[in-house]
């Protein structure tokens, strides 16, 4: 009986053992980046890790960095940032791949809220022999038709389609139609035929469509984009022979020669050509062409990029929060217009990097409430780092109403922290007013008070962002707050919302808030 419990008692510390690992290998799995591979274009990835986020790094030149959307190298650049709560249990960021005929190593640190950290590299799953082929000089007359390949140095991948956008070219396959698998060592060929409709220089891609190994989402392909290159020329045209050529005219009749004694003399031979005609001249075999080349600028349908990327969209009004300035400046040489409620209009320039110039007024006709208000000022950011800024300022505004006329002048201090999807922004400042009052009763006066402001934005769509802002004013019945939602382009904002009262005296004080920006 014991003799028959001596094999498992001893294989009990290798059970222990293997348990051991075992929970220690589903621990791992679970601490991972997906996909692990590169592809052209868009590349999701996602950052898992069960003991929660701290801190997400990327290897560059100077060492290790936290991923910004600044960074960029020649083979790929960072779309957007991972963006995270405290101790998150995963984050996505994204990276656009530009190159894919040379293999080259992203590196990814993940430092966990214990401490450890773990490393990733990233690099491409297929390194690809990218195919140009030259069409030539052709004419509006021609069809010629080329062989395209598609090679990979590494191992198998599947073909899913190929396309062209432009109708000029359309795609044969002389063998096997895609989807179909490529084994590495083999190439696959297709044949690409072109039919001019306008003259000039032309350069067009060709997608391939190759199947991810490891998809995300809808990126379940990625282009490996071919090049067709093709000079259009107009056709030659041949010279139409004379239709009616001279009459040929024979030449007088000679005189018999007179007899001498001794008998006749033989008439001399005619000359050579004596009936000259002119040959018509046949078609050149190698017309002279150079005069019919014209170059036409190629329109942008037919000037593609080899692989066109999305369009970048960012806030272009990062400098100010809904109505107050953040440490962020227009940039040099750069402006912006922005209307407040139909009435308010502010401008903005940049002469220099951190310098920006601020200037506006407000206008309501007599029959609202006659009111008329101007402002001019400056900000200057001396203080830039990576996602922190600090800049100051100082605004002078000059108002005029029926009751009185008012004169402000106010120096501030802002500080931001954030990138273009998120910032937050303190805002601190101490005004000196005079008031003139209409009522010649009344002396003029003079006030002071300390503002604080507090605002931020998020980015919760491409297009789109949550921003708000809040202002304590000392000795002041009015403490405001906004709230609004903001559609923006790369030139564009408009932000929709409302606007109220802190300490409302008479109720919940509602007012709509409307706003545009235009940055050039």
């Amino acid at each position: 009986m014991f003799g028959s419990l001596a094999l498992p008692l001893r294989l009990l510390p290798f059970i222990a053992l293997a348990l051991l690992c075992l929970s220690h290998t589903a621990t791992i799995g679970q601490d991972r980046l997906y996909p692990t591979s590169l592809y052209s274009g868009m590349n999701p990835l996602t950052v898992y890790d069960v003991d929660g986020i701290s801190k997400i790094e990327m290897k560059t030149r100077d060492g290790w960095k936290p991923i910004t959307l600044s960074y960029k190298t020649s083979y790929y650049r960072v779309m957007t940032a991972p963006v995270f709560g405290y101790c998150a249990k995963q984050t996505t960021f994204s990276l656009w791949v530009e190159r894919i005929d040379r293999n080259f190593e992203v590196e990814i640190r993940v430092t966990d809220c214990d401490g450890s950290k773990r490393t990733y590299d990233l690099d491409l799953e297929n390194v690809w022999s990218l195919s140009h082929e030259d069409f030539g000089t052709v004419t509006l007359d021609d069809k010629p038709c080329h062989t395209f390949v598609v090679k990979s140095l590494g191992g198998d991948f599947i073909v899913d389609k190929v396309e062209s956008p432009s109708r000029q070219f359309s795609i044969r396959y002389p063998f096997k139609k895609p989807p179909l698998r490529i084994r590495g060592i083999r190439t696959y060929r297709y044949s690409v035929c072109f039919r001019p409709e306008r003259l000039g220089r032309i350069k067009a891609p060709i997608f391939v469509h190759i199947r991810r190994g490891q998809p995300v989402g809808k990126y379940t392909t990625y282009v490996v984009a071919d090049t067709a290159y093709v000079n259009v020329i107009e056709p030659s045209r041949p010279k139409n022979p004379d239709p009616d050529p001279p009459p040929i005219t024979p030449p007088p009749r000679p005189k018999p020669p007179r007899m001498l004694p001794g008998g006749p003399v033989p008439p001399p031979p005619p000359p050579p050509h004596a009936f000259p005609i002119e040959p018509i001249p046949g078609e050149p075999l190698f017309p002279d062409s150079a005069g019919l080349l014209i170059s036409e600028k190629p329109s942008s349908f037919d000037t593609i990029a080899l692989e066109p990327l999305p369009e970048f969209v960012h806030d272009p009004t990062t400098f100010r929060t809904i109505l107050t300035p953040t440490a962020r400046s227009v940039g040099k040489e750069r402006g912006f217009l922005a209307s407040y409620d139909v009435a308010g209009i502010v401008a903005g320039y940049g002469p220099t990097e951190r310098l920006t110039l601020i200037g506006g007024g407000i206008f309501v006709p007599s029959f609202i409430s006659e009111t008329l208000v101007a402002t001019l000022g400056a900000k200057y950011e001396f203080y830039r780092g990576e996602e922190f800024r600090v800049a100051g300022g100082i605004q002078g505004n000059l108002s005029n109403t029926n009751k009185s006329n008012i004169a402000l002048i106010l120096p501030y201090l802002t500080a931001n922290w954030g990138a273009l999807d998120y910032s937050a922004t303190v805002t601190t400042g101490y005004s000196w007013r005079r008031h003139s009052p209409s009522d010649t009763a009344v002396p003029p006066f003079e006030q002071r008070a300390v503002l604080v402001g507090l605002g931020g934005d998020y980015r919760f769509a491409n297009n789109w962002k949550v921003a708000g802002e809040v202002f304590l004013l000392e000795n002041s019945e009015f403490q405001p707050v906004a709230l609004t939602l903001r559609w923006f382009n790369n030139r564009f904002a408009v932000d929709g919302g409302l606007a109220f009262d802190l300490i409302p005296d008479n109720g919940l004080q509602v007012l709509p808030l409307l706003s545009g920006v235009w940055v050039w």
